[in-house]
């Protein structure tokens, strides 16, 4: 039988490992040490044998699976749990966007202008209403409905898409 000091270490490195996964800041981490485990200081040292099953069992519900991924599948959470949107999205809403800028739909075909069109577009699916900055901060259901609106405004206009 192991002692109990190797379970905790496993543990340990298996929350840090799923961290790195996950591409997780610091920041959200320790919310969900905190709020997750239970562990007042946000750190996955103070967590009770039973907060580090918690945080294991929430990393694997929000995608973890405890293999190596490659960066084309990486996940990326928020605090609360929420799949954010993955960079082939993300490279799609950019792409579709210079595309209606070239096709005449879009004025501004900057970065600037994708925000401010995200900002809009995504009002009413922020909790706040008050829209998602950029694309990358999409919740991953959300980018595709943004996808979707930019395609269907790019046939209204007629302009032909690559995708």
């Amino acid at each position: 039988m192991k002692p109990a000091h190797d379970n905790r270490r496993n543990d340990l490195a298996k929350i840090h490992i799923a961290k790195k996964d996950l591409s997780l800041d610091d920041e959200t981490y320790r919310t969900i040490v905190r709020s997750v485990g239970g562990a007042e200081s946000g750190s996955s040292a103070d967590l009770s044998p039973l907060g580090r099953a918690r945080v294991l069992a929430h990393f694997r519900r929000v995608g973890w699976n405890g293999r190596h991924q490659d960066k084309q599948t990486k996940k990326r959470i928020t605090a609360a749990g929420d799949i954010l949107a993955s960079d082939p999205q993300v490279r799609m809403i950019r792409s579709l966007w210079i595309q209606m800028a070239d096709g005449g739909a879009v004025k501004n075909r900057d970065e600037q202008g994708l925000r401010a069109w995200v900002r809009s577009a995504t009002r009413r699916y922020h909790n706040a209403g008050v829209g998602y900055s950029a694309p990358e901060f999409l919740p991953g259901n959300v980018a595709q409905k943004v996808i979707e609106h930019l395609k269907s405004w790019a046939r209204r206009c007629k302009i032909e898409l690559i995708e």
